[in-house]
């Protein structure tokens, strides 16, 4: 996070060679080119934290230096509701899209885990889906903290299936080779779009491909947790299954519902 960022910086302000020559003019310009690279609010934001967090590493006096922290507009999460799943699940075009979607909705897991998830981590017997990392392909899971996740029964039964039918293969969800498949938000927007479940007045949804905004991989994982906060499950417990570092991260995923629920009382 902190490269990337800096990346961006010495890129948007060429004429840097030291850490003491950023200042609030560098930070402003900094800001105007993520901003002409079509960087949303929050990435600008993000971004600008990054480059303070460096700089106080590097024992600079932040305050001193007066910079202005670039504002940006909360949203609320998106969160597909049951009808957006079943809807979903019955346009996916085979047997393997359905699978993968009925993994990120029944674990939460984030769609590189779901990626690199092997055979070796499903535990059948103990009902679990041990989140790791994945030396081989080179992927690490966020903030290096594993952890376990319930396996439901459903779920169980529809991996059995396709571990059979799959014979070898290391990986869970693999498609056409024994590889991490890197393409399933281009097929969930396609499968949105060919059902007809596009919202119409997106930007994405007016471009040529129309592949619209409303639908991502992530808002599998706000829809898990909804569902287990509706279970009564605590916010605590909900956290640690997600495997988030913050709490508030999670009560974030969880603010939508909780506005649903009070409508409805």
């Amino acid at each position: 996070t902190y490269g990337v960022a800096l990346d961006d910086l010495v890129v948007a302000v060429p004429s840097l060679n030291f850490v003491d020559e950023i200042n609030a003019d560098t930070m402003v310009k900094f800001g105007v080119a993520l901003r002409k690279k079509r960087n949303s609010q929050r990435t600008v934001f993000n971004k600008h934290r990054a480059v303070l967090g460096f700089l106080r590493w590097c024992g600079a006096d932040v305050k001193a230096l007066k910079i202005s922290t670039p504002k940006f507009e909360k949203k609320v999460p998106r969160m597909y509701t049951d009808e957006q799943i079943a809807a979903l699940l019955k346009a996916a075009p085979d047997g393997y899209f359905r699978l993968v979607l009925e993994v990120l909705r029944m674990t939460g897991l984030r769609d590189q885990e779901a990626v690199h998830l092997g055979w070796h981590q499903i535990d059948f017997k103990r009902k679990l889906i041990l989140v790791r990392s994945s030396p081989e392909w080179g992927f690490r899971i966020k903030d290096k903290e594993e952890r376990d996740v319930p396996l439901p029964d459903k779920l169980a039964v529809l991996l059995k299936a396709w571990k059979k039918k799959r014979g070898g293969r290391k990986l869970v969800l693999s498609k056409d080779r024994d590889v991490p498949y890197r393409h399933w938000l281009r097929d969930l927007k396609k499968v949105a779009r060919d059902a007809g479940l596009n919202c119409g007045v997106c930007e994405g949804c007016k471009k040529k491909h129309r592949q619209c905004r409303k639908y991502t991989l992530h808002s599998y994982r706000r829809a898990y947790a909804t569902a287990l906060h509706r279970k009564g499950i605590g916010v605590r417990d909900i956290m640690q299954l997600l495997g988030h570092a913050d709490i508030a991260t999670t009560m974030a995923y969880l603010a939508p519902m909780e506005a649903q629920e009070a409508h409805r009382s």
